[in-house]
């Protein structure tokens, strides 16, 4: 058994195609769930820059993501990596946002026959401040 620290990593490789089950923490109060249970966005490393990420949709009728930003369409999402792996957490890098402003999201799922799946609920995420030279 591999047991972490709280925030610590390590990479393992399985060979032989091996099964690999993962628990949670027990009696800290942390909740692991594997994969994101409700979007969030944080900022990122530079001003006006914001990372987002919801639980993939992992269904075989999916086609993209439409996410709205600030009650209005930002972009449609595709839901694989530039490699063609399909990602388990969707995920947008939203930039050009003006310096410490708070931006709030929406997304949902589109399918090929073109119907939409249920919005998420609204998260939203502050941009840095200005960095000081």
């Amino acid at each position: 058994m591999l047991e972490l620290a709280p925030f610590a990593f390590a990479t393992v490789r399985i060979a032989g195609g091996g099964r690999v089950a993962f628990a949670p923490p027990s009696g800290d109060g942390f909740d692991y769930t594997e994969l994101i249970s409700r979007p969030r966005a944080t900022h990122g490393e530079k001003d006006g820059q914001l990372y987002l990420e919801w639980g993939a949709d992992m269904s075989p009728d999916f086609d993209h993501y439409e996410l709205w930003r600030d009650g209005a369409f930002l972009a449609n999402v595709a839901n694989e990596a530039p490699d063609g792996i399909p990602y388990r957490n969707a995920r947008y890098e939203d930039t050009g946002l003006p310096s410490h402003s708070r931006h709030v999201y929406n997304v949902r799922s589109v399918y090929r026959d073109g119907r939409a799946g249920e919005w998420s609920g609204e998260f939203a995420g502050l941009t840095r401040g200005r960095s000081r030279a």
